[in-house]
């Protein structure tokens, strides 16, 4: 099974997943916060819905699998280069940032 290496800006850390982990799993894992303020409590736990879990890719866009219909339709408020990290499968290394 292949792995690929996740980059978290700015802090510099980095850590491995398998090929196709799915990225808010991946950081809850690790221990990369990716909720702030009333996300922290409030948000769908992982299904698309809520936006709170919002991450900015800064390199490795074209690594990650396409987005589902629910994650373009929410991102529809969100500017370029954004994703929902509970939606997006990662298929190579990637950079992101968890504040968006």
């Amino acid at each position: 099974m292949s792995t690929h290496s996740v980059s978290v800006h700015p802090d510099g850390r980095t850590f491995l997943v398998p090929d196709n982990a799915n990225l808010r799993e991946a950081c809850l894992r690790e221990g990369v916060r990716i909720y702030y303020g009333l996300g922290r409590l409030a948000n769908c736990g992982g299904r698309g819905r809520c936006g709170t879990c919002v991450v900015r890719i800064q390199d490795g866009q074209s690594n990650l699998a396409v987005p589902t219909p629910r994650e373009r339709d929410r991102l529809a408020s969100f500017g370029p280069g954004m994703r929902l990290s509970c939606q997006t499968h990662i298929r190579g290394p990637l950079t992101f940032d968890p504040r968006g």
